[in-house]
């Protein structure tokens, strides 16, 4: 098989209550925050997208679920030193490496199925896609 390729989807808890909180212009400005800091600690290679209102897709070529850990972490970090006028968004994640037999549209479903798992998980953390083992990624 090629190189990995795992899809990381990003979702921002409460983003709804920091809108209603602080209001709209906050909200705004925490999106742009965060879209800031994916520009910033992903690699020339990866790509990175906003799906529509707090939720978030990264492509990363070259990425195994082993590593994923470490990405999704030093994003977590780097938010975390914002200089925030308010409380700042909590990440929850869900991964998916991509598969022999994956189209884009599997490997969104696996990765937005596990992102579901972690938000219903208490939030605030990354799931890795089950079905891993299956597509030869371990």
């Amino acid at each position: 098989m090629g190189e990995p390729i795992c899809l990381l989807m990003v979702d921002l808890d409460n983003f709804k209550q920091l809108n209603d909180t602080y209001g709209h212009p906050y909200g705004d400005h925490v999106l742009r925050t965060v879209g800031h800091v994916l520009r910033q600690q992903l690699r020339r290679s990866d790509r990175a997208g906003r799906l529509g209102g707090d939720e978030f897709a990264l492509v990363l070529p070259g990425t195994d679920l082993a590593q994923v850990h470490r990405v999704y972490q030093r994003l977590v970090d780097s938010l975390s030193r914002q200089p925030w006028p308010h409380e700042g968004p909590v990440l929850s994640a869900g991964a998916a490496e991509a598969g022999a037999t994956d189209t884009a549209a599997s490997l969104i479903a696996r990765a937005d199925a596990a992102l579901l798992a972690a938000k219903r998980a208490g939030k605030g953390r990354l799931m890795l896609d089950s079905a891993v083992e299956a597509g030869g990624g371990e």
